[in-house]
C-alpha cells in the first residue's frame, strides 16, 4: 500500500537524522497527535502540503515522497462513477516536452505541454486547466525557523482555457514557464474545472511540471 510506503520511508529516514517523533513534528508544523496518527497509517490521504512540509522536516524533496504515496494509487474503477450524467474521464498521455527530471536553466523561460485524452463519455466543454500552486505552500529551514520558499516555478498564466473535447479525442496543453533563480527542484501542479468553477475529477492527481533548476 502506497501510505505504508510513505510512512515507512519517513520513519526511516528520521531515525537515520536522529530526529524524534516531537521534533518532527514541530519541523513539520503538525501537532504530535497528528503526526502519530500519519505515522501509524491511519490518515488513507494524507495533504500535499503535510508531506512537502514532512519532506522539508527530513532535508528531503517533496516530489520523493509524493511519488511514494501516489506509486501504489490506482485510478477509479469503472463502477465508481456514480453520477447521473454519462461517465466523465481525463487519461493522461504523455509530456509532449520537458518530461519530469528535466533540466532547465537559471531564469529560462520553457513552454511545457502534456498531451491528455478524454476517456470519458462526456464532451468536455468551456473548461480549463487551473495552477494549484497558491494552495502547496512549501518551507525551508532558516535557523529554527521554517519559512515560505521563495524559489518556484512561475507560469505566465495561472489558468489555461482547454479547447473543446469531445470522447475519445485527446488535447495538448502548453504553459510557458520562468524558472526561479535559485538552483533546486520545483514542481507545478494543474487540475481541470468546468464551466462552473468545479473541480472535474478532484480525485486525481491532476497534471504537473516537475524540472531540476541548474546553473551553468
Amino acid at each position: 500500500m502506497s501510505i505504508l510506503d510513505l510512512v515507512n520511508y519517513v520513519k526511516q529516514q528520521a531515525r537515520m537524522r536522529g530526529i524524534s517523533d516531537s521534533e518532527l513534528a514541530r519541523r513539520a508544523k503538525i501537532s504530535r497527535p497528528a503526526l502519530l496518527k500519519l505515522l501509524s497509517a491511519d490518515v488513507k490521504c494524507p495533504e500535499l502540503t503535510t508531506l512537502a512540509n514532512l519532506a522539508y522536516a527530513i532535508d528531503d524533496h517533496p516530489y520523493r515522497l509524493v511519488s511514494l504515496y501516489l506509486a501504489g494509487t490506482s485510478p477509479p474503477s469503472r463502477g465508481d462513477w456514480k453520477t447521473k450524467e454519462k461517465r466523465d474521464a481525463s487519461r493522461f498521455l504523455r509530456d509532449v516536452t520537458y518530461p519530469d527530471g528535466s533540466m532547465v536553466t537559471t531564469n529560462q523561460r520553457f513552454e511545457k505541454i502534456w498531451e491528455i485524452a478524454n476517456a470519458g463519455e462526456r464532451p468536455w466543454i468551456g473548461r480549463k486547466l487551473v495552477c494549484q500552486d497558491q494552495s502547496a505552500l512549501l518551507y525551508r529551514k532558516e535557523g529554527d525557523a521554517f519559512v515560505p520558499l521563495n524559489y518556484s516555478l512561475v507560469p505566465d498564466k495561472a489558468e489555461l482555457p482547454i479547447p473543446d473535447t469531445m470522447p475519445g479525442e485527446s488535447v495538448t496543453l502548453a504553459v510557458n514557464f520562468t524558472a526561479p533563480n535559485t538552483p533546486a527542484w520545483v514542481v507545478s501542479y494543474w487540475k481541470m474545472k468546468d464551466r462552473d468553477g468545479e473541480y472535474c475529477f478532484p480525485e486525481l492527481e491532476g497534471l504537473r511540471c516537475c524540472v531540476s533548476v541548474i546553473v551553468v
